[in-house]
């Protein structure tokens, strides 16, 4: 199973342990047990992040920037995170040209928005 394969699985995972979660469990007393109280929605306007795939066309570790699907973006100096395959701690300097990754833009919509989070694909 690739990268992405696992990677769907773990977000299918977190999405039915927070529908339990928000479901609660009632036990015979009439009382939640075993879920932690539910937590009220976000705003719309709250900002979130999502994961974008595509393929790595080249990496300029001088300036921090990484080329994918014909798009230069800033790799974030501090709060990057890069993981391989496996699920294992990786490092930007492994981002490959031809890599497929999954990538995401940190929250917000002012400025640049640099990458934050890098998962590369087995299968490149």
């Amino acid at each position: 199973m690739n990268a992405f394969g696992k990677l769907a699985g773990w977000v299918a995972l977190l999405a039915a342990a927070g529908a339990a979660q928000a479901a609660g469990v009632v036990g015979q007393s009439g009382v939640r047990s075993g879920a932690l109280p539910a937590v009220p929605a976000m705003a719309s306007a709250t900002p979130t992040v999502e994961l974008i795939a595509g393929r790595v066309g080249a990496v300029d570790a001088s300036r921090g920037t990484l080329t994918v699907s014909g798009q230069r973006l800033a790799l974030h100096p501090s709060r990057l995170r890069v993981f391989g395959p496996g699920g294992g701690r990786a490092t930007a300097a492994q981002i490959r040209p031809g890599m497929r990754i999954l990538f995401a833009l940190e929250a917000g919509t002012a400025g640049e928005r640099k990458v934050v989070l890098v998962y590369l694909d087995s299968s490149s």
